[in-house]
């Protein structure tokens, strides 16, 4: 139950996090003049970088836990599912945009 609501919860963020990249203006103004923005961190990490990792993250954090259903029942599966989780979380924390950032400047609240 505990991977249904997980593998829910990650994917309706995905779902929304590609509604916000699309309506974007930042997104927007990046493929608008790719040649010049390409070269810019800041405008790089949001209007590439940021969607693509997280991405392929909740892809293969998918990938991995559509294996493991398939596998309900041995003793291995959620040690293989926690260690694979471990390292796809941690992807993702180095792709959100902290206030901290080097690859960003902007606040964590507005």
């Amino acid at each position: 139950m505990l991977l249904v609501v997980l593998t829910l919860s990650y994917n309706i963020q995905l779902l929304l996090g590609w509604i916000l990249f699309i309506k974007s203006p930042l997104v927007h103004e990046f493929w608008s003049n790719y040649a010049l923005y390409v070269k810019h961190r800041q405008m790089r990490f949001f209007g590439m970088e940021h969607v693509t990792v997280m991405t392929i993250c909740i892809g293969t954090i998918n990938y991995y836990t559509f294996q493991c259903y398939r596998k309900i029942g041995h003793k291995q599966v959620y040690h293989y599912l926690w260690k694979r989780y471990c390292w796809l979380f941690t992807l993702i924390l180095l792709s959100i945009p902290w206030s901290f950032s080097p690859l960003t400047s902007r606040p964590n609240f507005r």
